[in-house]
């Protein structure tokens, strides 16, 4: 589409293109570290790019914008990806303005991001957790039990590495700038997590020394049919389909892997009696919209916690296996 400018634009502004605001933009954020870049770089370059990155900046406008939305909504696009879509090139279009001198672009359009609501309220009980477990995969049966124990983010556990795993001391550490929140955290080896951890070291220390993962492939990883790239002894990463089939068989169809993380709260607060500050310290959580309060815990308090889960996950399993 030619670009219509209208002659009170600058010169400097009549050249800048979409694309050159969202390198500027991706660069930015490179400098800054930003650890979602990859993911944002993948969605802006497949779809906003292909839409907007060769027309000048100056001469997008909101019914453009509102186009662009509706097309997206054509292709069945959820609503949130779209306002996620939007939200990235109205970031490159404010870091045009306000971080760059001389400006590349002087305003920034309105942005037709619409209100959603995506709120999930999945979430397993204990005889979920295992029947879930029988149907996995055993390469990933570790992994899910680190969820369900933890509700960590999945990222937080498949990095875990073998020097976080302190079993004297009965805590795995996250430290500072491997979270979410850069902040460090200890969690409580309790339940089921001391046996998953061990037989996996020594798995690990039989197979695959110099695996430095937590959560690997094991050798039977091949049994699982779309796992056929995955090298046994490599560090997990993605697993959808294998999940999926899973919790579809133990009947739980639509639940997500994230999902564990609103378990694990629920199970710690309202089944174990851990305070919302103990579980958020140890699931990673730290808005007051999950929590009404928040308070940082030392060690020993994160120890108490895992005492106070261990004896509930005990007896929950013993009458969930019971029924």
């Amino acid at each position: 589409m030619k670009a219509k400018l209208t002659n009170d634009v600058p010169a400097l502004q009549q050249l800048v293109t979409v694309g050159e605001l969202l390198d500027d933009y991706f660069a930015h954020l490179e400098r800054n570290k930003a650890k979602a870049l990859k993911s944002i770089k993948d969605v802006v370059n497949a779809n906003v790019r292909r839409a907007f990155g060769e027309r000048v900046a100056a001469s997008i406008t909101s019914d453009d914008l509102i186009g662009y939305r509706t097309q997206r909504e054509i292709e069945e696009v959820k609503p949130a990806t779209i306002n996620n879509e939007l939200a990235y090139l109205r970031a490159a279009y404010n870091h045009g303005m306000k971080r760059q001198t001389p400006k590349k672009v002087l305003t920034v359009p309105h942005f037709p991001i619409v209100k959603v609501s995506n709120t999930r309220t999945g979430f397993i009980e204990v005889g979920g957790y295992l029947a879930i477990m029988e149907e996995l995969p055993n390469s990933l049966k570790p992994l899910f039990a680190a969820g369900f124990h933890w509700g960590n983010r999945k990222s937080e556990l498949t990095n875990l590495q073998w020097s976080q795993i302190h079993f004297e001391d009965g805590f795995v550490s996250l430290e500072v700038g491997t979270t979410k929140n850069d902040e460090g955290r200890w969690l409580p080896i309790y339940g089921d997590m001391e046996d998953w951890l061990r037989k996996q070291k020594t798995m690990r220390d039989a197979d695959f020394p110099d695996c430095r993962w937590v959560f690997y492939w094991h050798n039977d990883a091949w049994k699982t049919a779309h796992v056929t790239e995955a090298e046994p002894g490599s560090q997990i990463h993605a697993f959808n389909k294998t999940w999926r089939n899973a919790v579809t068989r133990a009947g739980h169809p639509d639940l997500l892997f994230h999902d564990l993380r609103r378990s694990a709260v629920r199970n710690m607060v309202q089944k174990a009696g851990v305070s919302q500050a103990e579980a958020m310290k140890i699931s990673g959580h730290k808005t007051v919209s999950m929590f009404l309060r928040y308070n940082i815990i030392d060690r020993e308090g994160v120890k108490q916690s895992g005492k106070k889960l261990a004896k509930w996950l005990k007896e929950a399993k013993s009458k969930a296996i019971a029924k």
